[in-house]
């Protein structure tokens, strides 16, 4: 495939807010893309090379990217620099350059979407003794056959500012698209209701089609020939694709006679779930899109189903629903485990053999800072190969205490990593068994997991144990345990269905976290900085003097505001926070930021910090809930309370869960 192509569909994609539009944009991509591209586009659009578990990066900064600009197009580093700062996006600084040169010097042949992929990789692998220059040299060279338009999205991808607002849900929900497609152009008949009708010549229209009956407010049409007959017969019935279910229906909007043809329109949303359960799954499991495209681009669905728990393929982790109170929490799962809920590093210990690897929970390779643990688990953790969970904590063994958050973040480091963890040695608290000596434990129940994980660790570990954890029946043991959690420094408990299997990615009542507390909110908050504000008053002699944040909304890609935060740092904090600040100051705007409030300086959403609140509020001024409140949401008093450098801005709390949270403080 031609980079062209995949250019086009992002420059659609750039011109439309449309979530439905940018899924058909892909689904059609993905139709037409040969098997050995469907890996590249996939991690393009990502705008990633490889899954975060690798621990690659490109390794290009803006400098590098200039003086690849300056090089091809033949403009000096100033007029490079000064157009860059009128624009605020060097991708249309390279658009404007390279529109401007001799299409005689351009274009000597054809990019294709493997030859940029590769130059891009190869990019990122390069280290050593005139690595600086060959990063320019590949670069330079894919500039030098580039369109302005391909040299737009290729400037882009190196800066990580692709603007495509494309998320993992989009992509997953495209490829759902393109296999019913796929299976609708492979069926000769249909079923509507209780006729067979035979089709032939099959044409899916990929465009968006506006309905007002859909209940995704867009449809799917495809035109075949086919045997009339009483078309208001099945008007009302649902299609059934024998070569998918005789049992799986698709929703039709309407049936329309066009000379030989009939034009069917199917119910977008609800068609795509046939295959998203299946999809998602499978993503979860091995935490990479591109693995899960090219399993459905080469009709290997049932690999799919059979998808299983793979030694050093991070698994994501699955994640806990909110409740208020021990009482609604009992009468939803009824007797349960309840697990302290601890304030450390959450980590997916891979084992196989020797061979010990550490992944943060976002995916992010970490075995080198914890060299007691890897070392423990070499010796103190008896399976062969195994995949479980658990949080590292700094811990008092003297007084029997949890140490805060601030104590055990700093054993994340590059340098000085054996001093500190003798400084601070950690204790891993293991909870979660997913995969062990061959058997993937993320089907079976929580009591058998939790049984087997147990039965793996060495009696007398020193540095393994298994989480604290009491088995409730009733709400008031529940209340017990949580307020004992809490007194020995645990930031509340974790309640786990006894039945239910291990769910990866996904927010489920299979568990369900209870914390401490603050005003009418029910827990805290990550959310990310997306622009801060200078001293003012008694903060004059600061750089700094607070900090818009934002959640992130998965659906969109993008960060919305929901609070200034004023409170809850120290002088030297303060001071601190303006040097990290400036380091990631933007011109503007970043692309993928949504606020009605406008800081004194713009950054790239990278920082997370952990808030407190008294209230979630409705606010005019805030985009956080806008859609579904039809007002923003924003917090009252809130209060940082600690840097989180263990998650990145994706880990960031989501729009759905400010709503649920918003939704749960009115029932108090």
């Amino acid at each position: 495939m031609n980079f062209s192509d995949l250019t086009l569909v992002f420059e659609l994609m750039e011109k439309t807010s449309l979530r439905s539009s940018m899924t058909m944009h892909l689904a059609k991509l993905y139709a037409s893309a040969n098997r050995e591209d469907v890996k590249s586009i996939t991690y393009l659009c990502q705008g990633i090379l490889v899954p975060q578990s690798y621990g690659i990066q490109l390794g290009i900064g803006d400098k590098l990217a200039q003086q690849a600009l300056r090089v091809v197009s033949g403009n000096s580093i100033k007029e490079i620099e000064s157009l860059y700062r009128k624009e605020g996006d060097l991708g249309i600084t390279a658009q404007f350059f390279l529109s401007k040169k001799s299409q005689s010097t351009l274009h000597s042949k054809n990019l294709t979407v493997k030859k940029v992929y590769d130059n891009f990789y190869k990019i990122a692998v390069s280290s050593g003794e005139g690595s600086q220059d060959a990063k320019i040299n590949l670069l330079g060279e894919l500039l030098s056959n580039a369109s302005s338009i391909e040299a737009k999205h290729i400037i882009r991808f190196v800066q990580g500012s692709l603007r495509l607002g494309v998320a993992e849900p989009t992509l997953l929900d495209s490829l759902a698209i393109y296999q019913i497609a796929k299976m609708i152009l492979q069926s000769n008949e249909i079923i509507a209701g209780d006729k067979t009708i035979k089709i032939s010549n099959v044409n899916i229209n990929y465009e968006v089609q506006e309905k007002e009956k859909s209940s995704s407010g867009s449809v799917m049409e495809f035109e075949c020939l086919g045997e009339l007959g009483d078309l208001q017969a099945i008007k009302n019935q649902k299609i059934i694709l024998p070569s998918v279910s005789t049992t799986i229906g698709f929703p039709l909007i309407s049936i329309s006679k066009k000379e030989n043809l009939f034009a069917l329109k199917i119910d977008l949303l609800e068609a795509k779930r046939i295959y998203r359960e299946l999809f998602d799954r499978a993503f979860n499991m091995r935490s990479d899109l591109a693995y899960v495209a090219e399993l459905v681009v080469d009709g290997n669905i049932d690999r799919l189903e059979k998808i299983s728990p793979e030694v050093f393929s991070p698994i994501r982790p699955a994640l806990a629903e909110r409740l208020l109170t021990p009482e609604q929490i009992f009468e939803k799962i009824g007797k349960c485990s309840v697990e302290g809920k601890y304030d450390g590093f959450r980590l997916q210990i891979h084992k196989k053999g020797n061979d010990v690897r550490i992944f943060s929970r976002k995916e992010e390779p970490m075995t080198h800072m914890f060299p007691e643990i890897v070392d423990a688990i070499k010796n103190e953790f008896l399976a062969k190969d195994a995949i479980f969970e658990g949080e590292a904590i700094a811990m008092d063994e003297k007084n029997s205490r949890f140490l805060p958050f601030q104590v055990t973040i700093q054993r994340k480091r590059k340098h000085g990593i054996g001093e500190k963890s003798t400084e601070i040695p950690l204790k891993l608290f293991a909870f979660e068994l997913l995969f062990a000596n061959g058997v993937d434990y993320t089907r079976k129940p929580y009591e058998e997991r939790r049984e087997k994980l147990s039965s793996l660790i060495q009696k007398n570990s020193k540095t393994i144990w298994m989480s604290s954890r009491i088995l409730a029946n009733s709400a008031k043991e529940i209340q017990s345990y949580f307020e004992k959690c809490l007194s020995e420094g645990l930031e509340g408990i974790i309640e786990k269905d006894l039945q239910s299997p291990y769910v990866a990615g996904a927010r489920k009542f299979a568990w369900i976290k209870l914390k401490k507390s603050y005003g009418k909110v029910a827990d805290t908050f990550d959310l990310v900085v997306i622009g801060y504000y200078l001293g003012k008053g008694k903060r004059t002699q600061f750089d700094f003097g607070g900090m818009l944040t934002a959640i992130y909304d998965p659906i969109s890609d993008t960060f919305k505001s929901i609070a200034k935060v004023g409170t809850g740092f120290t002088e030297e904090e303060m001071q601190s926070f303006a040097r990290m600040l400036e380091k990631i100051a933007a011109k503007e705007k970043p692309p993928n930021v949504e606020s009605g409030m406008v800081p004194d300086v713009w950054v790239t959403p990278q920082i997370v910090i952990e808030v407190n609140a008294d209230e979630i509020t409705k606010s005019p001024t805030h985009i956080a809930g806008k859609e579904a409140t039809g007002d923003g949401l924003a917090l009252r008093f809130p209060r940082m309370i600690s840097i989180r450098t263990d998650k990145n801005p994706k880990d960031a709390t989501s729009e759905s869960e400010i709503l649920e949270l918003y939704e749960l403080q009115s029932q108090k």
